[in-house]
């Protein structure tokens, strides 16, 4: 809730807001937060929506991984192909998946989830 002092968002932050309150983004974040609870407990393997799977894939290539690159690396090492090789990218995976907070606005931007099920708001 803003106070009097507080300043109005911006377009880009209602923007940013509106998107994220999407059904679609919706649906991205309601299987990110279900992966990282499973990736926590241990779990090996966690079912999400197929649909939602293959939009992923059919953005991501393999060497966008940074494990597949560095398995990429490691063939061109064994094959004497070393020019083959990838850079490595500046920021780790655990860079990325760690929840650290992106700083767009002064509060974070929360989404509302379907409160049955988990009982009240996440932050984005």
């Amino acid at each position: 809730m803003k106070g009097k002092g507080d300043l109005e968002p911006t377009a880009e932050e209602r923007l940013q807001e509106a998107f994220i309150e999407t059904d679609e983004m919706g649906e991205f974040l309601d299987a990110q937060d279900k992966a990282r609870a499973a990736a926590e407990r241990g779990d090996e393997e966690v079912s999400l929506p197929s649909a939602l799977i293959c939009r992923i894939f059919a953005a991501v290539q393999p060497l966008d991984l940074a494990h597949l690159r560095a398995v990429w690396n490691r063939v061109c090492d064994e094959k004497g192909m070393p020019e083959q090789k990838q850079a490595m990218p500046d920021f780790s995976a655990a860079d990325m998946t760690t929840g650290k907070k992106i700083s767009v606005r002064k509060e974070p931007i929360h989404y509302t989830k379907d409160k049955e099920e988990t009982g009240g708001e996440g932050t984005f």
